[in-house]
């Protein structure tokens, strides 16, 4: 793996003692719809960075107030009992945020639903598949000026710039190592979608994972592709890294370092055989703006000998205003549950500067200007024991 590995020491009683990050005021928000993931937009207009909530529950909105509280939540789709994945773009051409959202109804049959925005955060459903999304990603694939839906790997529904759908293209990605052609039964495991070569197209990442045969040192093998538009959603797929772990996508395509270009933030398992070893951690892959993708680590946990040990999500953005990116990570260590902040001095050096307890696993967690005051904040969610869900919101004070 192209990668730089900084194994961070992270001690118990930091875990344990620290309550609150420093040089944050800290709010909690219980959901009572129990929603586990959350996304953001500015969804009436009014210049505020508001949430959307969902997974295992009813999607919902709570409207931002702009000094970083928010309004109560209310649910956009009640026939939608478990909302999975949601994505924001402008369906209709309106130049309003919508909403796409894949889940299933009460009866456990799969939808996916473009909802369309009258610009005050009033949802209407104007389109309904009978489908099962397994990921979900947003944006114009084939150059018409229409937001299309990316489901799986890969399976494009082109918009009609309407809030509806006109077409479907199905692709076949091979996802084999070519490093290592011996490791077969691949197999594309998820898509993240941006501008990755700076050239007004569509492009892609994919992730995939090999069942590694007798004899290799892990269970699972890891690789990542780019995927090139030709501009009509046409994609030419090659591969950017493989590696002895299996990768997992961290929320949305973001510009970590700054440099005018989407990176992506990635989960990594690293499984030996029989247990020797068992590692998790947080990658980012930079990209390198000629094509490529620089895969650095910057986050680790050793969970060999470790049970309840996993990382769940991570976000960027320079919380202490340096003009470097940081990253928090939402995990758990040995069954404690903790967000880190890790600072970045350059791409591939970074420390862990705090350790706070949320009271729950964090599964999800995304940085904004929640207050606008033009510092950026934290939005995480921590699922408690007994399932229920609390909305943390840390709000960045100037040091």
């Amino acid at each position: 793996m192209r990668a730089t590995f900084f194994y961070v020491l992270l001690a118990f009683l930091l875990l344990t003692a620290a309550s609150a990050q420093s040089g944050f005021q800290t709010q909690s928000i219980n959901l009572s719809g129990r929603q586990e993931q959350l996304i953001s937009a500015d969804l009436n207009g009014d210049g505020k960075p508001d949430l959307v909530f969902f997974r295992n529950a009813k999607a919902a909105v709570m409207l931002n107030k702009g000094d970083g509280s928010f309004a109560d939540p209310v649910v956009i789709d009640s026939t939608i009992t478990n909302m999975q994945q949601m994505q924001v773009a402008d369906f209709n051409n309106d130049g309003i945020p919508d909403l796409a959202g894949c889940g299933t109804d009460s009866g456990e049959r799969p939808h996916l639903i473009i909802y369309l925005n009258d610009g005050s955060a009033h949802f209407t459903p104007s389109t309904n598949v009978n489908l099962a999304c397994r990921g979900l990603q947003v944006g114009d694939t084939n150059g018409d000026g229409n937001q299309d839906v990316i489901v799986g790997a890969l399976d494009i529904l082109f918009g009609d710039g309407a809030g509806g759908f006109n077409g479907e293209l199905k692709q076949t990605i091979n996802v084999d190592p070519t490093q290592h052609p011996e490791i077969t039964g691949c197999f594309a495991t998820a898509v993240r979608a941006a501008d990755f070569f700076n050239n007004g197209r569509v492009s892609l990442l994919v992730t995939g994972v090999c069942n590694n045969p007798p004899g290799q040192n892990t269970i699972d093998y890891g690789t990542l592709y780019a995927g090139w538009n030709d501009g009509t959603a046409g994609y030419t797929f090659y591969e950017v890294d493989e590696s002895n772990v299996t990768w997992n996508f961290t929320g949305n395509a973001i510009d970590v370092d700054g440099d005018g270009l989407p990176d992506v933030l990635m989960t990594h398992r690293l499984n030996q055989v029989n247990g020797q070893q068992v590692l998790y951690a947080v990658d980012i892959a930079f990209n390198t703006g000629d094509g490529g993708f620089n895969v650095v680590n910057m986050f680790n946990l050793d969970a060999t000998n470790k049970p309840a040990t996993v990382i769940f999500a991570a976000a960027s953005a320079d919380w202490d205003i340096d003009g470097r990116p940081d990253v928090v990570v939402g995990y758990m260590d040995s069954g404690n549950n903790a967000i880190a902040m890790v600072d970045g001095s350059s791409n591939t050096d970074w420390t862990v500067t705090d350790i706070w307890d949320p009271g729950g696993e964090v599964e999800s967690v995304m940085a904004g200007d929640f207050n606008k005051d033009g510092l950026p904040d934290i939005a995480a969610i921590a699922i408690h024991p007994d399932l229920s869900t609390t909305l943390l919101i840390y709000s960045g004070v100037m040091q």
